[in-house]
């Protein structure tokens, strides 16, 4: 009988110690994001966060030159991008419907047609990982995945299609999360429109860092790559968060 005892408490001892190794391996998506938000300031200062600032360079690594900019973006879907090219400001903006801005060809400022106001409000989100269930969007934990030495939660982000010149296109992204540390270090998307339309887009987040003193933790490093090259990026120099932003900011230029 006492022999019996030993083995039961062995046992029990035992399926709780496997329970708990198997339980920290097969992360869910809730408690990846949940990491996540804890980690990188918590949930309730994310869900309190409404407009950011940011200032610094955009680079073109194949050109070797890099621009000033100005990121302003406001909840849901509002941003506005100002940089400035040889003395001329350039401007692109989206004011949660329509998007806007320069011409690069003729210096004149102009509307976005429709079908890239649907891609732009879409690509605008201010902040998907809270949002995404109440968008009617699904994530899932599609396994892992090497991304340049880091292995990384894969995470599958699906939003319902879109029509784009007349035909209907998946609209699926990847999320890589660093098992480690909790934060998104890569995004894999696919161009839908135009001469990006089913490139695959991977863009890398590194360098995280306190945005000023809100105890939120961003990344201050952005880099686009197409085929492993680096095609275009952002080295950000300061992040300011919840500032004064008007409406009017994102509004078109009548």
């Amino acid at each position: 009988m006492y022999v019996m005892k030993k083995l039961n408490i062995f046992f029990l001892i035992f399926t709780t110690i496997l329970f708990i190794s198997n339980t920290g391996q097969a992360q869910s998506v809730e408690e990846i994001l949940d990491n996540y938000f804890e980690i990188t300031g918590g949930k309730e200062n994310w869900e309190n966060l409404k407009t950011i600032k940011m200032v610094g360079k955009l680079q073109v690594p194949s050109q070797g030159i890099e621009f000033p900019g100005v990121m302003v973006q406001k909840y849901p879907n509002k941003q506005k991008l100002t940089f400035e090219v040889q003395g001329q400001e350039l401007v692109q903006a989206f004011d949660g419907n329509e998007g806007w801005g320069t011409n690069y060809m003729n210096g004149s400022i102009e509307k976005s047609d429709a079908e890239d106001n649907k891609i732009s409000k879409r690509d605008n989100e201010f902040n998907t990982y809270l949002d995404y269930e109440s968008l009617g969007y699904t994530m899932e934990l599609d396994g892992s995945e090497e991304v340049e030495g880091v292995d990384c939660f894969k995470l599958k982000l699906t939003r319902p299609p879109l029509t784009v010149d007349g035909e209907e296109v998946e609209d699926i992204e990847y999320h890589f999360f660093d098992k480690e540390n909790f934060v998104p270090i890569m995004v894999r998307s696919t161009g839908k429109r135009g001469e990006t339309k089913g490139i695959e887009f991977e863009t890398y987040m590194s360098d995280y860092d306190e945005a000023g003193d809100s105890g939120l933790y961003m990344p201050y490093s952005i880099m686009t790559k197409v085929e492993g090259n680096a095609v275009q990026g952002v080295g950000i120099e300061s992040i300011e968060v919840n500032v004064d932003v008007d409406d009017s900011e994102f509004a078109f230029p009548e």
